[in-house]
């Protein structure tokens, strides 16, 4: 069962008798790109500390997991990142076990997580929870997946950083972080996939986008029609992703309909106000 939890960018998955805590991209370390640009931002982590020890004592998951992008810098690891990832793991670690699926900004995440107990770092292309059906696929989403989690019903990754641009009555622009439900194509998908795979073998359906824990981060406009790279990664930026067909939800679980029809009207906003 997949439960997003209303108003916060974290789902719990219920598969047999454990319960996981899922979110993803952190990016722990963020003020120092911040600072670089002249945005002087105090450091962020104790608020996401807090608000994650928050969400665990209310849901008692039994494990946390973490879909990529816990720290910022590329490349290499930044005196924030050196001083802030281990001791926020560390008080983490005393309340749950932690599960790291590592994203394209985690290069050197090893080194910062050693001694730490409780902790256990994944392959990049993804896990496969529940070995009975119905499975489950988690991953970042910067890869393909493991060949394993085409077998997955859902596959849940972060990495895009989903929100669309809203406009109120007085013309503000603000934006909205969103769930993104994303159905595939098996044999497209099949065709595609870089290892040789029937679409038999497929039982994928569907992708959910999962917004980013951090909510000062950027964030990629969906529904804009001149987005560069709406949905980023190699399975979403495939023709097998539908992601027209997609279904968008606000994270307090209003759903605001198919993606095709946010960017139609968007553009035909973005004409009238011209």
């Amino acid at each position: 069962m997949i439960i997003p939890l209303e108003n916060k960018p974290a789902l719990i998955l219920k598969i047999c008798s454990k319960s996981y805590l899922v979110i993803a991209d952190l990016h722990i370390g963020f003020e120092e790109e911040f600072k670089r640009r002249g945005v002087i931002l105090p450091v962020q982590t104790d608020r996401l500390l807090s608000e994650l020890v928050s969400i665990i004592i209310e849901n008692q998951p039994d494990e946390l997991i973490i879909l990529g992008d816990m720290k910022h810098q590329v490349p290499g690891i930044s005196k924030t990142e050196l001083l802030e990832i281990p001791r926020f793991l560390k008080e983490l670690s005393s309340l749950i076990q932690i599960t790291i699926i590592p994203g394209n900004h985690d290069g050197g995440l090893r080194e910062l997580v050693v001694g730490i107990p409780h902790i256990r770092i994944a392959n990049s292309r993804g896990i496969l929870l529940n070995d009975e059906d119905p499975k489950i696929g988690l991953m970042h989403g910067h890869t393909w997946p493991a060949p394993q989690l085409l077998g997955a019903e859902i596959i849940i990754l972060g990495h895009t950083h989903p929100v669309i641009e809203l406009r109120d009555g007085l013309g503000y622009r603000y934006l909205e972080p969103v769930w993104v439900k994303i159905p595939l194509d098996r044999e497209l998908l099949a065709e595609i996939f870089p290892s040789n795979i029937n679409s038999e073998e497929i039982n994928l359906r569907s992708v959910i986008v999962i917004p980013a824990f951090n909510k000062l981060l950027s964030g990629n406009s969906i529904n804009k029609p001149d987005t560069d790279r709406p949905f980023l990664g190699p399975l979403l930026e495939s023709e097998a992703a539908l992601v027209d067909e997609s279904e968008i939800f606000l994270l307090d679980g209003t759903y605001l309909g198919k993606l095709k029809i946010l960017k139609e009207l968007t553009l035909e906003e973005t004409q009238n106000n011209a």
